[in-house]
């Protein structure tokens, strides 16, 4: 109950959206059905408090690999996650249209595959009453990230949206890298 009553603050403060920023994550190593269910079920239990304290839940299913994974594995392994936390998702009643999806993009041999890719499993579990995906740099560079967002904005059904803060903070930090700016991003840390 704690959570929910963090969530209603929460909302009475302004938030709009909510992500478990350190929820439960698998490790993608050789994960169980056992750990897959149990972050499925606790993604749809955080889902349902934030909408009953009327915040927009981003369901995050994390996925920890310790090395880049193959395109087969990072698949194989994303549809049965997904596909799981849709299901518990719809068990405790979860209002899909009103839930935002945050993934991890596919690795890929080289850019030009990074859509079909990164879509591959989306679309073959995740209803198109989910509105909109936010896609993770996954470590990505800077120009790669932008290049790939630029390719993923093109597909549907969902509304595409990024969170590629790190990649994409670069350039601003080392613009203003030593420079006498009040207004510096190395000066706010």
């Amino acid at each position: 109950m704690a959570l929910l009553r963090k969530s209603k603050q929460y909302r009475k403060a302004g938030a709009h959206f909510a992500v478990w920023g350190d929820g439960p994550i698998i490790d993608a190593s050789e994960p169980s059905e056992a750990a897959i269910r149990k972050q499925a079920k606790e993604l749809a239990s955080f889902a349902t408090y934030c909408q009953s304290s009327g915040l927009v839940p981003i369901v995050y299913p994390k996925l920890s690999f310790d090395k880049p994974p193959s395109i087969v594995k990072f698949a194989d392994l994303t549809k049965r996650v997904l596909s799981t936390c849709v299901t518990a998702l719809n068990y405790q009643r979860v209002l899909l249209e009103g839930t935002v999806l945050m993934l991890g993009i596919a690795p890929k041999p080289d850019q030009q595959s990074i859509a079909r890719n990164t879509f591959r499993v989306p679309k073959d579990t995740v209803p198109a009453a989910i509105p909109a995906i936010v896609f993770l740099s996954s470590g990505q560079s800077e120009e790669k990230a932008i290049i790939a967002m630029n390719k993923l904005k093109s597909k549907k059904p969902w509304k595409i949206s990024s969170f590629f803060g790190p990649p994409l903070q670069q350039g601003t930090l080392k613009a203003g890298a030593g420079k006498d700016n009040p207004h510096s991003p190395l000066e706010a840390r």
